[in-house]
């Protein structure tokens, strides 16, 4: 991808879908664009990236499967830390440990 006609859009995406995951963004819906245009010049070269594109196909459900796992597992792990810190919270307040919440932090 770095090589052929799609290198600087192919660039454009990384860096969008990068960004995104280090900021723990929704990298679907950051990227869309940029993925609807590497896409596009990918299409626009297919004697290139005709190999990629039908691996791409032939994957995909499989990939998204893949990807709903990786999102639930997130969204577990966040849930998880809200509950912990919910009853780390309630245990202080019930045991006067912290009657201000500006003296807990």
């Amino acid at each position: 991808m770095k090589g052929g006609e799609c290198k600087e859009t192919f660039k454009e995406w990384e860096n969008c879908v990068e960004e995104g995951e280090k900021n723990e963004e929704d990298v679907v819906g950051k990227c869309y664009q940029a993925t609807a245009n590497l896409k596009k010049r990918m299409e626009e070269n297919s004697d290139y990236y005709a190999r990629c594109c039908r691996m791409r196909r032939s994957s995909g459900p499989r990939r998204r499967s893949n990807w709903r796992k990786r999102e639930k597992a997130r969204t577990r792990k966040k849930n998880l830390e809200i509950r912990e810190n919910r009853r780390i919270w309630g245990f202080l307040m019930r045991s006067n440990l912290c009657n201000i919440p500006s003296t807990c932090l």
